[in-house]
């Protein structure tokens, strides 16, 4: 295991991990006075999805199997089989790194979901957190 490597992948999760308020914030800021709540919570309920989705199929469909090139097959849903103690290429193990990739599984969605809770003004959680899984699973 190298030291110095894993130290990085935390510490750059962590910060990763803090910008999710930081967008809920900065939306919050953004809409009406009255969507407030209603950004935060749209926010943190895509961060939700993210989290559940990454753990059941997103892990799989990313690194495991090749389907025509563009996806991974089910193998390793729900991170079955998968030894999150063994280490990666670059000395990494398996269970920081998927802790990693899953950060930014969770931040992309939440910062698209800008669009329709500031766009317009009207603040409507529904099409954002169907956008939110679509965009997770064709990604």
């Amino acid at each position: 295991m190298n030291t110095a490597n894993v130290l990085f992948v935390m510490v750059a999760s962590i910060l990763v991990f803090f910008m999710t308020p930081g967008l809920a914030l900065f939306y919050g800021g953004l809409s009406e006075k009255k969507n407030v709540v209603n950004t935060f919570m749209s926010v943190y309920f895509i961060c939700g999805v993210a989290v559940i989705m990454w753990i059941i199929v997103g892990y799989s469909l990313s690194f495991s199997g090749n389907v025509w090139g563009l996806f991974g097959n089910l193998h390793w849903a729900m991170f079955h089989h998968v030894n999150i103690f063994a280490l990666t290429a670059t000395k990494i193990p398996t269970g920081l790194y998927s802790m990693f990739q899953m950060m930014f599984a969770i931040i992309t969605p939440a910062s698209s979901s800008g669009r329709w809770l500031v766009g317009p003004g009207r603040g409507s959680s529904s099409p954002s957190s169907s956008s939110g899984r679509s965009w997770f699973i064709t990604r």
